[in-house]
């Protein structure tokens, strides 16, 4: 080949692009709103602050402001003027959460209370058969049980 021939050049990148600038809406034409989803931020907030505290009276109260901000967000997602309808959804799966939370903390708490009354019922019962190291005393007009250094009264 001779130095002359005429090479085919590689395409070359321009070095600057311009943007071509932004349309902005004729005078008059509608502009969509911004879509807020104030609500959805709102009830997912107060829905992990119910489930985190679902055990205490507290997570309880919560709940329902919980679900009044994920039914807004909801139906503002619905008429096209809001997101996050994820968020309000989690929302009250968190709310539920809640619940469940709250129903087993008093189920728990109930069935220790039974077993606590369950087992002074048996120590009692042991002092007035006057088992040995089981005594019964009297302060102020009130019986008392003592076993094993514990005290039951006796007369509820």
């Amino acid at each position: 080949m001779s130095e002359n021939t005429p090479q085919p050049a590689a395409p070359q990148q321009p070095q600057f692009t311009q943007q071509a600038p932004a349309t902005q809406p004729a005078y008059g034409a509608p502009v969509e709103a911004p879509k807020k989803k104030w609500a959805a931020v709102t009830a997912l907030v107060l829905g992990i602050i119910s489930a985190l505290t679902g055990i205490f009276v507290i997570g309880s109260f919560l709940t329902i402001p919980t679900i009044i901000f994920a039914v807004i967000a909801l139906v503002m997602v619905k008429n096209g003027t809001g997101k996050g309808k994820g968020m309000a959804i989690a929302a009250l799966v968190l709310v539920l959460v809640a619940y469940i939370a709250t129903f087993a903390f008093f189920q728990i708490r109930a069935a220790n209370l039974e077993k606590s009354n369950r087992e002074a019922r048996e120590v009692i019962q042991k002092c007035e058969n006057h088992e040995p190291g089981y005594y019964i005393t009297e302060k102020d007009g009130k019986r008392y049980c003592n076993a094993g250094g514990w005290v039951y009264e006796m007369d509820k």
